[in-house]
């Protein structure tokens, strides 16, 4: 009797020892794909941004590219800034091209009359933005144009149209 309790109790350790394993193994297996879905997922959404297609590509691959995209932006940033970030690191890179925006921004609020020096970023360019604005409804009014209702593109270009009307009208 004692020799069966042993054996069965041998044996259902033995199935128990062997189904944890090969448990184990499908739901790790499971998890990791999980995980590079959700890695993937979160990559489109940042594809998306960038304007870059992932479509195909395994994560490591999509993140690799992801990071080129972002380094080629951050690259045609700071050229169009007139900024050189050869050979800085990227927080570097990153702290000049902020304040080289910061520069600008503080260049064109002076250029339209106003202070920003104890505003946040959010509130200058607010304000900046404001300033513009009322800036072109003044202008448009001298031409006798009417802007109201307009996206910002296209009351520029009615100004602009406007303005090289004037022009033509006096070289007549």
């Amino acid at each position: 009797m004692k020799q069966k309790k042993l054996s069965s109790m041998i044996l259902a350790g033995v199935i128990i020892t062997s189904a944890i394993p090969a448990f184990a193994a499908t739901t790790g297996a499971n998890n990791s794909e999980v995980n590079q879905q959700a890695k993937l997922q979160k990559y489109t959404v940042k594809a998306n941004k960038l304007h870059v297609d992932i479509s195909g590509l395994s994560a490591k691959e999509a993140k690799a590219k992801l990071a080129t995209a972002v380094e080629t932006k951050r690259a045609a940033k700071a050229q169009k800034l007139g900024i050189d970030i050869d050979g800085l690191s990227k927080a570097e890179a990153i702290a000049n091209i902020k304040a080289a925006m910061e520069t600008k921004r503080a260049a064109k609020a002076k250029r339209l009359g106003i202070d920003i020096n104890s505003l946040s970023k959010a509130e200058a360019i607010a304000n900046i933005k404001a300033a513009v604005e009322t800036k072109w409804a003044a202008k448009a009014k001298r031409l006798g144009i009417d802007i109201s209702g307009l996206s910002k593109k296209q009351a520029r270009a009615k100004i602009q149209a406007a303005v090289q009307e004037r022009k033509a009208a006096k070289l007549k």
